[in-house]
């Protein structure tokens, strides 16, 4: 990090919330994590009282989509886990039925444990005023979760050396701990990285009205209520469209090849804009919608492929291409927001919301996917990788060396220097497609598979967890009839 970039402000004479003087000196840094965000670190310091207060605030931008991370806490260890809370985030403790709101322990990195001891002295501070206030009930409750939460500390604290690893016999484990960021901005250690940890689950979603007021943001067009009740800008699009006829959406209301334009807003400065949509078909394949935005004012784009432009397939596909040279690296790789990659030889498993529909190459999917790796790992990175697991000193560099290492893997394939490696595209909407090796005739899907000796294609049935997922099984078709 350059001298620039830690730079310091100091402003003098600032209000101090504590004995409510203006005698209070604050320092400003403007930095960025690697792999991470830009900050804005706060430091207030009174010479009077002397109070002081740190708080971390977000200097980037806000994401597209809010974030919701669930970690299943099975054993002490998982208190060690390092946390980055939001001024806009909350955690919720399901066990304890406790919410620390986002106006509490504002813009915070630290572990589990810290947090939840930064909670305990802050429900102690209150105990004393709540028994003189009568408020007996609520002191009953807040002793019920400051004891708790003793004990989940204290557990961690003398845990026996004879325990299995990972396995805690308390009976306060395991318990649930959700954090809800609509900005976005917030994480949770993963142990496993580069790998999936079992006990994390990311769940995006768009925000509400409500949420983007609070984030200081004009609600998108999407959310707006409107006289027709549409989630989307392209279905209000094609009403309008086919006011006076019967609905076919691929034929009439969106015409293959012809480019219509919808405004929406831009997610990096807000200002209007507008979006272009384009339905095309793929030889041998199926339709598909291509969209793109272009900001005029700052400059942000962006490009989305959806795999959905036709009729839902009755089947799943399973694609699975052996990349045995370069020749495999070019070959068109178009993947859906329901597709899962896996690579077997990395251990990797990426599913479609990461990186959303893309047409590519082989080569610059796993690109994408490294460049994704790099900017949601945070913790692999700079001081968050030297930390206590389970009351033990983690060796030195030990997350940061085997996530550079599995990154070196995967950008020896992306060179060609890692020969052969299997990639393995799970489609349950059939919404995906994999290309020929340059130099193939022009043959279908299913003949170029059984020519490929690289390629191999497979239909399967979808469980019902996937129907359940993609909002199948509450589709009711018994009753209709096509009309001619």
């Amino acid at each position: 990090m350059s001298h620039e970039e830690c730079e310091t402000t100091v402003v003098k004479d600032c209000y101090c919330p504590a004995c409510q003087g203006d005698k209070a000196t604050t320092t400003l840094l403007l930095t960025k994590i690697p792999y991470f965000r830009e900050l804005i670190i706060m430091n207030l310091y009174c010479e009077v009282c002397g109070n002081r207060d740190a708080q971390v605030s977000f200097g980037g931008s806000i994401q597209d989509e809010g974030q919701r991370i669930t970690l299943t806490v099975r054993c002490s260890e998982d208190l060690n886990r390092q946390i980055v809370k939001s001024d806009s985030a909350t955690l919720f403790f399901q066990t304890l039925d406790l919410e620390i709101p986002r106006s509490t322990q504002q813009g915070k990195i630290s572990t589990l444990e810290g947090i939840l001891q930064t909670t305990v002295n802050q429900l102690t501070q209150q105990q004393a005023e709540r028994l003189r206030s009568g408020d007996v009930d609520n002191f009953h409750r807040c002793r019920a979760v400051i004891d708790t939460i003793n004990r989940w500390i204290n557990n961690a604290e003398i845990k026996s050396e004879n325990e299995t690893p990972g396995i805690d016999n308390s009976s306060d484990f395991p318990f649930e701990v959700i954090l809800d960021d609509p900005a976005g901005n917030s994480y949770i250690e993963n142990f496993q990285a580069p790998k999936r940890d079992p006990q994390l689950t990311h769940t995006p979603y768009r925000r509400t009205p409500q949420q983007d007021a609070v984030l200081g943001l004009q609600p998108s067009f999407d959310t707006e209520k409107n006289t027709e009740h549409t989630d989307s800008k392209a279905l209000r699009y094609k009403i309008h469209a086919c006011e006076d006829e019967r609905f076919e959406p691929t034929e009439k209301c969106v015409p293959k090849d012809e480019i219509m334009s919808f405004p929406t807003t831009c997610p990096s400065c807000r200002c209007p804009t507008e979006t272009n949509m384009c339905t095309t078909s793929i030889p041998h394949f199926q339709s598909v919608i291509l969209m793109c935005m272009l900001c005029s004012n700052c400059g942000y784009r962006s490009n989305d492929v959806q795999g959905n432009g036709g009729a839902i397939s009755e089947r799943g596909t399973r694609i699975t291409l052996n990349v045995t040279d370069m020749v495999d690296l070019s070959r068109d790789v178009l993947t859906s927001t329901t597709a899962t990659i896996f690579i077997p030889e990395a251990d990797l498993e990426v599913g479609g919301c990461s990186l959303g529909g893309v047409y590519s190459t082989v080569e610059g999917i796993l690109t994408q996917i490294v460049g994704h790796l790099e900017t949601t790992n945070p913790f692999a990175m700079g001081d968050s990788t030297i930390g206590r697991t389970g009351g033990k000193v983690r060796q030195e560099g030990e997350l940061s060396y085997r996530f550079n290492d599995f990154l070196n893997k995967m950008k020896a394939m992306i060179s060609g220097q890692h020969f052969p490696f299997q990639i393995i595209l799970t489609d349950p909407l059939s919404n995906s497609f994999v290309g020929r090796r340059s130099g193939n005739s022009d043959v279908s899907v299913n003949e170029r598979a059984m020519r490929d000796e690289n390629l191999f294609l497979e239909e399967y049935e979808r469980s019902h967890a996937e129907n359940e997922a993609l909002g199948l099984n509450d589709v009711m078709t018994e009753h209709d009839q096509l009309t001619p």
